[in-house]
């Protein structure tokens, strides 16, 4: 008889183990998953410069490779081959990682801490970018900035007509490297 008491308590001690070990498991899924829905955009854009994965991002009616070299409120910018392309993460683009980094990534550096600061420091400059819209007719323009004001641009196209474009109509910004130019 006591060797039955003893099996059962050992068999409850089992149970009682695998259970605990159960419920910690996912204690701790559910912390990760409510740590995910805390989460923005802009916090997934800081952690793949962290990490130094290639990533895609879709805006407008483009999409770029490369790596993010600068992430901050609304701002996230990628390096290309062949520019450095700036995106207005309010305006909602979608970004995918093409292939995780296996070491690398960056630490947050100086910079603009906005995308209209980033827009500021572009103003007529020497170099021309283009400008990503989001629902407009024409998908791009490229040109040059001539001023970011409280809620829009100013721009002034290759033919030198002047738009005004909202700054939450602007998808991103592209600069591209003195060697490389539009496509």
């Amino acid at each position: 008889m006591a060797d039955d008491d003893d099996r059962h308590l050992d068999e409850a001690e089992t149970d009682f183990a695998a259970a605990t070990r159960l419920e910690a498991e996912d204690a701790g899924r559910d912390a990760a998953l409510l740590q995910m829905r805390r989460r923005e955009l802009a916090d997934v854009a800081s952690e793949l410069m962290g990490r130094g994965d290639t990533t895609s991002v879709a805006a407008g009616d483009r999409s770029f490779t490369g790596t993010v070299i600068h992430a901050v409120g609304d701002l996230m910018t990628l390096e290309t081959t062949d520019a450095f392309v700036d995106f207005n993460l309010d305006a909602g683009p979608v970004i995918s990682v093409v292939e995780r980094a296996r070491a690398g990534g960056r630490s947050p550096r100086s910079g603009p801490d906005s995308f209209a600061a980033r827009l500021m420091e572009l103003e007529s400059g020497q170099d021309a970018v283009e400008v990503g819209l989001l629902g407009q007719i024409r998908p791009s323009l490229s040109g040059h900035l001539r001023v970011t004001a409280r809620d829009h641009v100013v721009f002034v196209d290759r033919g030198e007509r002047e738009w005004f474009v909202p700054l939450g109509r602007i998808a991103y910004v592209t600069r591209w490297r003195a060697d490389s130019g539009p496509p």
